[in-house]
């Protein structure tokens, strides 16, 4: 395979990833008997859940941009190689997340291995290709921005690591009684949330 038929596979993978990130956004106006018949879910909805479930497509959604962003291969090739990692990262961590959680429905199943398989075939085109070595800026440990992405990042991992205990602070209802869905859920919402703050670092 030549480079040209790489870069065009890349941009390709690239603008595949932008919309099906954007799917998500659709599915924040989707009704729950629409949601309920398609993925299979067959927990009774609570109004926790319908709300956790809305922001996590609209998180997944947000994506969108970044994928867009890295349109341009030659000039953001380590960012590229950076997104190959989070993107495989992601499917090892919804793989995870679905076997702690004992999530059962259909998106569960598949979409785990299909951003793994991504994540690593954009890597293994990125790697081929020549691009331009941006010239880095590290954000100063003492701004503000760099302050306020790494308690995000800091909060949201606390979060994965232990999330029957910040589930109790954050609501009044016991993570035992609450549906395997939303606890897979707020597990998705915080790992979104520390991806967005890694990516805006």
């Amino acid at each position: 395979m030549n480079i040209k038929i790489k870069k065009k596979i890349l941009v390709c993978m690239l603008w595949l990833c932008a919309i099906a990130c954007f799917t998500g956004f659709p599915w924040i106006f989707f009704s729950w008997d629409v949601i309920h018949s398609y993925m299979g879910i067959h927990d009774i909805p609570s109004d926790l859940t319908i709300v956790l479930f809305r922001e996590e497509c609209l998180f997944f959604g947000f994506f969108c941009i970044y994928f867009l962003f890295l349109r341009n291969i030659e000039k953001y090739k380590g960012l590229i190689s950076f997104c190959s990692f989070l993107v495989a990262f992601m499917g090892g961590f919804m793989y995870l997340l679905k076997l702690q959680t004992g999530i059962v429905h259909i998106s569960s199943d598949y979409e785990p291995f299909i951003w793994l398989i991504i994540g690593s075939f954009i890597f293994y085109l990125n790697h081929s290709i020549n691009g331009i070595a941006p010239k880095k800026q590290k954000l100063p440990v003492l701004s503000c921005l760099f302050q306020v992405q790494a308690g995000v990042l800091l909060l949201n991992i606390v979060n994965i690591l232990v999330p029957e205990q910040t589930w109790k602070i954050m609501f009044n209802i016991s993570y035992s009684t609450v549906s395997p869905y939303d606890k897979y859920t707020f597990g998705m919402i915080s790992g979104f949330t520390a991806f967005s703050s890694i990516i805006i670092y």
